[in-house]
C-alpha cells in the first residue's frame, strides 16, 4: 500500500481482535475490505475505528455490527456501520456532539469520544449521518 493508506485487511484483524470474547458480532465481509479495490486513508481508518466504538456503545445487550465500505464516484469513499441488537441506545445529545461544535468545557469524560470523533470527522472533512431505532442504529461517514 501506499503510505497514508490504511491495509483493510489488517484493520479487519484488528477489529475483529477487539470485538473477541464480547458480546458483539462483526460482520465485515472481504468484498468490503481491500480485495473490493477500495482503499482509505490511515485518518479515514481512524474516524472508522472511533464510529465503531460508537456504535458498539450503543448496543445495550450486544448484537452485531456491520460493516460496508464503498466507493462514491471519482474519489469519494463512504463508510457505513450498522449495529444491531435487542436493545439500542441512540439521543439527540450523543448526535449532537458528533454533529456539532462544542465548547471544550462542556466535554466530560462520557462524551470525549463522541468529541474526538466529531473533531476528526470535521478534519477529514467527512459528513456524518445517522438513523436510529429502537433495534437499529446506522452510522454513515461520506468523504
Amino acid at each position: 500500500k501506499e503510505s497514508g493508506e490504511a491495509s483493510l485487511t489488517d484493520s479487519k484483524q484488528m477489529v475483529e481482535d477487539f470485538f473477541q470474547g464480547s458480546k458483539v458480532t462483526l460482520d465485515w465481509p472481504e468484498s468490503h475490505t481491500d480485495a473490493s479495490g477500495v482503499s482509505l486513508s490511515l485518518r479515514m481508518m481512524r474516524l472508522l475505528f472511533n464510529l465503531l466504538i460508537v456504535a458498539a456503545a450503543s448496543l445495550l445487550k450486544g448484537g452485531a455490527i456491520h460493516i460496508r465500505i464503498m466507493q462514491e464516484g471519482e474519489s469519494g469513499k463512504r463508510i457505513e456501520i450498522k449495529a444491531t441488537g435487542d436493545a439500542v441506545k441512540w439521543d439527540a445529545e450523543t448526535e449532537a456532539l458528533l454533529t456539532r461544535p462544542h465548547e471544550i468545557s462542556v466535554i466530560t469524560p462520557k462524551t470525549v469520544q463522541l468529541y474526538l470523533t466529531y473533531r476528526l470527522s470535521e478534519e477529514l472533512g467527512a459528513k456524518l449521518s445517522f438513523s436510529a431505532g429502537t433495534n437499529e442504529l446506522t452510522i454513515c461517514a461520506m468523504q
